[in-house]
């Protein structure tokens, strides 16, 4: 129902709130895989914003003591590599790019 429309789906590095494994956001990575295929029929937008925080909610916007945005960042690597479709190391690289200022820029206008 929303995958007509942009969609954030944020997960922290860190999350000792459900997870002690070293890479608590695998899980995450792979609903986003799993889920892409939807919004790209649907003409929707699906973002994983993947943070370096714990189990906190982030906007990417300014935060105290910081001069800039830290801007919203999602993973570097996404899926496995269409050679080796067995591979899972994607799910536990912490990788990620910086592809917004804030999370309110990444809506449409």
């Amino acid at each position: 129902m929303v995958a007509g429309r942009t969609l954030v789906r944020e997960t922290g590095k860190i999350d000792g709130c459900y997870s002690d494994l070293p890479a608590p956001y695998m899980s995450a990575k792979q609903v986003i895989r799993r889920a892409q295929p939807a919004f790209d029929a649907l003409g929707g937008r699906l973002i994983h914003y993947l943070h370096l925080d714990e189990h906190r909610f982030h906007v990417g916007d300014l935060e105290a003591g910081q001069a800039a945005p830290l801007g919203v960042s999602t993973p570097l690597l996404d899926r496995t590599d269409a050679q080796n479709v067995w591979a899972t190391d994607w799910q536990v690289d912490s990788q990620t790019v910086v592809v917004s200022p804030t999370v309110f820029s990444l809506m449409p206008q």
